[in-house]
């Protein structure tokens, strides 16, 4: 059936179609690169950036989807800026690094429990890496990782967690082929 109400067709009017697009191009890459990317924020949650770089993409959507209906405009505004915004959580890392005037420097810490990793180094941020189990983690106490640290262009921090991420597969691959 197809609808009639040209107040509610999507494809009616110019900026909603281009509002979707963007919004199909953001999710993806906030998704991908969220995946893909090993590198993660060192001490700091960029929360506020984010909302104000959703705040300006649901700000310019507004704009451009002036002129179609209130129930299409609303919607894309709010998908729109919610996807700029995850996309602002991959983006900011890659800037960082891209605008870093020295190359990584390899950091050890020690993980202290409570998912908290720290360094005797001065200078660097404790880490709190949220993509790893916490029972896995807590095996670990005591232990000792280096960390590949970048300071960018955007003033934080940042860490590579590609070896934690390879250690802890490589320990479940192994606790699987154990059962």
């Amino acid at each position: 059936m197809a609808l009639t109400n040209p107040a509610l067709e999507l494809t009616a009017h110019r900026g909603i179609r281009m509002l979707t697009a963007v919004f199909l191009l953001l999710a993806i890459y906030a998704l991908a690169d969220f995946y893909a990317n090993p590198w993660a924020y060192a001490g700091i949650r960029p929360w506020l950036a984010l909302a104000g770089i959703g705040v300006l993409a649901g700000m310019t959507a507004w704009r451009v989807g002036r002129g179609a209906a209130r129930a299409e405009r609303l919607p894309a505004t709010f998908l729109l800026a919610g996807a700029a915004a995850a996309a602002g959580y991959s983006g900011l890392l890659r800037l960082n690094q891209a605008t870093a005037s020295v190359p990584p420097q390899r950091v050890t810490y020690a993980y202290v429990g409570h998912g908290r990793f720290e360094t005797a180094e001065a200078g660097y941020p404790p880490l709190s890496p949220s993509r790893f189990p916490q029972a896995w983690l807590e095996d670990r106490v005591n232990a000792i990782h280096p960390f590949e640290m970048i300071r960018g262009g955007l003033g934080f921090y940042q860490y590579n967690q590609a070896r934690l991420q390879d250690e802890m597969r490589a320990q479940l691959r192994l606790e699987d082929l154990q059962r």
